[in-house]
This record gives structure tokens, C-alpha cells and sequence, in this order.
């Protein structure tokens, strides 16, 4: 299925001029004091290592997707907004591509990754649908190995593009990882 109208979380639908090849990290996003840190593909490995526990095991993930801002419901087949969410024995933790830049964030509580991007409350109504999760598995992999296939698959080298290079087309590889 082509991607159409993916775009980001919250909303926008430019094709990519304001992506900033940067990770945005929400190391704790439920708290309203919670830092954000952003590191460039070069910087992810070193960056990273200094704020999460590498060896931490991811065991499940999951596939979400909800409405785009104003998005008709007949639309929201090909017109929606696509993220991961994953589950360690510490953590929830999401990732998404928006026309800014790529997201991870964590929290100790699934509704912070699941239902939020960065504190604010993700689009759905019950005209336009709701957050869904379309696919899970189980998995056995490690946030180490999930941040150094982020770091030489060069993702956030990727510039974001409405139609072939959006939150979708990320979410599906992240997902194709696992």
C-alpha cells in the first residue's frame, strides 16, 4: 500500500523542509520537568550510552497508528500517523519519524508513550478513530542492538518526505527489526 498523508504527531504535512536530522531523547516524559536530549547520528551511540542501560532487554513491541489532525475516517486507511512502542523490564518506550525529527521516548507508564508525544495528547475522535495497535510480536533483542541498528541503518540521515519517507515507511522498518 503507497503511504499518502502520513505525517507527524503531533500534526504538519510539509514534505520535509524543517527535518533536522536529529534523535529527540524524552528519557523520562511523564514528568513535567522531564529533559529532552538531541544528538545527531554521529553522536547516537556515544549520546545514548550515557542515558540508558544498553544490556536493558526489549521482550515485546508493538504497531500503532492513529488519525491525522482533521483526517476523515475514509482516509484514515492510507491517511494516518505510524509509531512503535516497546516494552523492557524498566520501561515503555515509543519511536517515531515526524517532519522534524525522529522521537524516542520513555516513560515507567505505557499511556506517557502510547497515548502522548512529548506531553501532548495524540489526535482521535469519534468521527476520525482512535489510537489502535495493529500489530505486536514478541522479541528478544536488546536496546544496545536496537540503538546500533538505528545508528548504521543512518535513519536519521533519512530526510522525511510526505509520500515515501514519512512515519510510516520508519515505523515499518523499525518494526521489520524486531
Amino acid at each position: 500500500m503507497m503511504n499518502f498523508f502520513s505525517s507527524t504527531s503531533p500534526g504538519s504535512g510539509s514534505v520535509g523542509a524543517n527535518f533536522t536530522r536529529k534523535l529527540y531523547f524524552y528519557a523520562e516524559v511523564d514528568l513535567p520537568t522531564g529533559k529532552e536530549r538531541s544528538m545527531t547520528n554521529e553522536e547516537l551511540i556515544e549520546e545514548l550510552e550515557k542515558l540508558v542501560e544498553k544490556e536493558e532487554k526489549i521482550g515485546e513491541i508493538w504497531y500503532y497508528t492513529h488519525p491525522l489532525n482533521g483526517g476523515w475516517r475514509l482516509l484514515n486507511s492510507v491517511a494516518y500517523h505510524a509509531y512503535v512502542v516497546f516494552k523492557t523490564d524498566q520501561w515503555w518506550w515509543s519511536i517515531e519519524k515526524n517532519n522534524e525529527s525522529v522521537i524516542l521516548q520513555r516513560s515507567k507508564k505505557i499511556e506517557f508513550v502510547r497515548n502522548h508525544c512529548i506531553r501532548n495528547k495524540r489526535h482521535e475522535s469519534i468521527l476520525n478513530g482512535v489510537i489502535a495497535c495493529t500489530k505486536q510480536k514478541k522479541v528478544n533483542s536488546t536496546v544496545q542492538e536496537f540503538i546500533q541498528h538505528i545508528h548504521t541503518e543512518g535513519f536519521l540521515n533519512e530526510d522525511y518526505h510526505l509520500l515515501n519517507k514519512n512515519c510510516q515507511e520508519f515505523a515499518d522498518k523499525i518494526y521489520g527489526f524486531f
